[in-house]
Formats: C-alpha cells, structure tokens, sequence
C-alpha cells in the first residue's frame, strides 16, 4: 500500500529500491523483463542478450522443440525402488545438493502407474537435454544437464533439437545456459511467484536466447562440456567459482566479449536478492 501510494503521489525518492523506466506498449504486450532483477546492470544486459544487440541470437525454440513432458510423465509414471521389465530410468527430482555439475545422472527407476501404452507414449518424449520447471535460485549451482541417455523427469522439460547435430547442441546449449551469461538469460524469462523459488513456463523457455554460432564454434563448446561435464559448479552467490570462471571465460572469447563484462555480470549476478537470499550488497 505504502510503494503504491508512493508512486502515485510521485514520490520516487521515498521507495526502497530502484526505479527504473520502460515503455507502457512494451509492458501492455507482457514484456516486464526489468522487474526480473534488481541490478540495473543485469537488467540492461539481459535486454542487450535477447535484442542480439551483444552478440547473434536464435530463440531457443527456434532451433529445438521443448516439451512439457512432466506433466504426462507424473500422470503416467510413479517411482520404484524395482526397475520393471522396462527397464526405465529418470532424473525424477532437481535436488540442488545432488545436481551439480552439466552431466546428470538418473535418480529413481519408474514405471507405469495404470496403462502401459499411454506411459509407453510419453517415454517417446524423453529427451538427453533437460530445463528445469522450478530452480531454487538461492542454492541451485546448474540451470541446465544433460544426461548420456535420453529420460523423463517430474521437474524438468525434454528439449529436442531439430539439427542432424543434436549431440553436439545439447552440449553446446547446456554449457551456455550454465554460464554466466546463459543463467540470466534464462533467469529473465522466469515467472517469479517465489522471489527463490521461480518457475519456468514452456513458453518462456522457447524464448531463451542462445548464440548463433557456425558449426566449428558449436563443436568448440561441445568439447569444453566434454571436459568439464563432471566438474561440480559452484552456487550462483559465488563470483570466484572457478569452474563457472572457466565457462565464462570460454564464452566470452568465443563470441568476442570482454571480459570486464563477463566478470561484472557474474558478480552483480552473485548479489542478486533471489541467489543470495538476502538485501542487495548486504
């Protein structure tokens, strides 16, 4: 009541925190990326990401099909402490003190809850590349894995690539997401209903951005989340990770970035309220 009586009088000075201008029609067409974070820095890069104004962009959904497939898989799917005669296997859970390096391993066996053939239909949607619909951002230390064998999850969107190179975009795509600058551009496109605890719509992840790269540069990251696939990042509230130091590094030679960007990203990402849990620069 007090923020809204305070804009409305056009008392700015009065509100804790920061204000920040952008166009009615943008908001009037759903785009409020600003309120997403609360450095203005992130804020302004995140908008230089998705516009291309940085580097060239595709919208994930451009180059892959995304697929809500937890629902069904929930629906059609219960845990088991006994593999069936299928033998099936999923990342069923995103638990943040066990997912924490790009390559994920399977957590639970399952299996068909009542019809064999609808839960044969939904295992068809499986996939290798895998999004989140929910992260704990204050303890999260991954935003996207990858898995050797396509699976199913209850908390997580199967991503398919449309390419003949689907190997090497699933690795190219998930070292991205899980640097620096790929955590605040899927971060931007959140729902936030819980400031640690966002969801990711379908809708908002098909509108990540992801570099646009020839296909040397997408074998390049490919062979760095070969090496690096099983190095355990650190959390998002940690600037000297050196693992995630790595990754950016890595990012911002390939698409002609400096450095100084890359690292002030990182940082005022590691002061962000939602990663820290805290107030800004507490």
């Amino acid at each position: 009541m007090n923020l809204a009586e305070n804009i409305n009088k056009q008392q700015l000075d009065r509100i804790p925190g920061v204000v920040q201008k952008w166009p009615y029609r943008e908001m009037k067409n759903g785009n409020w990326f600003p309120v997403q974070f609360y450095s203005l820095y992130l804020t302004d890069l995140f908008h230089r990401i998705s516009t291309g104004k940085l580097f060239d962009v595709n919208q994930l959904g451009m180059i892959a099909k995304l697929d809500s497939s937890y629902r069904p898989a929930r629906r059609e799917f219960k845990t088991s402490s006994q593999p069936d005669r299928f033998g099936r296997r999923a990342l069923w859970h995103f638990k943040s003190d066990v997912t924490k390096s790009m390559r994920a391993k399977t957590d639970t066996a399952i299996v068909s809850k009542t019809s064999q053939e609808k839960a044969d239909l939904v295992w068809r949607k499986r996939s290798r590349l895998l999004l989140p619909v929910k992260v704990q951002t204050n303890l999260a230390r991954v935003i996207a894995v990858r898995l050797d064998e396509p699976t199913l999850g209850s908390y997580w969107v199967t991503v398919k690539f449309r390419n003949h190179n689907e190997n090497v975009l699933e690795k190219a795509i998930c070292l991205w997401l899980n640097s620096t600058l790929g955590i605040i551009s899927m971060l931007g496109i959140r729902t936030p209903k819980k400031p640690c605890y966002p969801d990711f719509s379908v809708h908002g992840q098909n509108s990540i951005s992801v570099p646009h790269l020839p296909i040397e540069k997408i074998e390049y990251f490919a062979s760095v989340f070969d090496e690096y696939s099983d190095t355990v990042l650190g959390k998002w509230c940690d600037a000297d990770d050196n693992g995630r130091r790595h990754l950016d590094d890595v990012i911002s030679q390939t698409l002609k970035i400096s450095p100084e960007v890359v690292a002030t990203a990182r940082r005022e990402l590691s002061e962000e309220p939602m990663c820290t849990n805290q107030r800004y620069n507490n």
